[in-house]
């Protein structure tokens, strides 16, 4: 199993998609997703239970064609060179939230800090 950033597909979920289910929000372990007017508008997926409890997810993320592992090490400095349109970026000295601008898509990656280091939180995509 794979979160694929270049398609925008998280296991058969692909972003900007029809769907027949009814519109809300739905949960499949680790992964969540809004429907909005048949189409998938927002993708998330749990990489630690600081948020909710629940299945977390273990496997690959693909972005710009390389494969990059998720797991507990995983840090910003994996990932953050990979994209050129930063929208934002905090840090309260709880959470450390980036977000990134690819086509018409936003791309958040969140972290929290446990003791001196940074733990995924989430990877959530979401067309505007």
């Amino acid at each position: 199993m794979c979160i694929n950033l270049d398609s925008f597909e998280v296991f058969n979920l692909v972003l900007g998609s029809c769907s027949s289910l009814p519109d809300g929000y739905h949960e499949k372990g680790s992964v969540s997703y809004h429907i909005q007017g048949s189409i998938i508008k927002c993708i998330s997926v749990r990489l630690s239970e600081f948020y909710s409890r629940g299945e977390i997810y273990t496997g690959d993320l693909l972005v710009n064609e390389e494969v990059v592992a998720m797991n507990p090490q995983f840090q910003p400095e994996t990932i953050t060179h990979k994209f050129s349109n930063q929208t934002d970026y905090r840090d309260d000295g709880v959470e450390v939230n980036y977000q990134f601008k690819v086509e018409n898509v936003n791309i958040e990656f969140s972290w929290h800090w446990l003791a001196d280091k940074l733990a995924p939180n989430y990877i959530c995509i979401e067309i505007d």
